[in-house]
């Protein structure tokens, strides 16, 4: 989890966007047999969801991951602050 799984997520969005268009720009482009149009109309579907999955994954991870980071900056702001507070008591002036 973490890092890795934020990357190998955007990776996967990322070549799923680029399938899409492809897919787009061939289904634009190319004259073919209406089989063939199917197939490809159908495979942009799929991908389609699976864009749409995997965004919805992204954003979760990414969330996830923004509470992760709140939690150690807290962490770190007590620890500093008892910190303060011990060097105020521990040696006064």
């Amino acid at each position: 989890m973490g890092f890795w799984q934020i990357s190998d997520t955007q990776h996967s969005v990322d070549q799923s966007r680029y399938r899409i268009e492809v897919l787009e720009k061939s289904l634009k482009m190319r004259k073919m047999p209406d089989e063939e149009r199917t197939k490809l109309e159908q495979e942009l579907e799929e991908v389609k969801k699976i864009l749409i999955a995997n965004e919805s994954a992204l954003r979760s991870l990414q969330l996830e991951n923004r509470h992760t980071a709140g939690m150690a900056i807290l962490v770190f702001a007590v620890c500093f602050a008892a910190y303060c507070l011990y060097s105020i008591y521990a040696n006064p002036l």
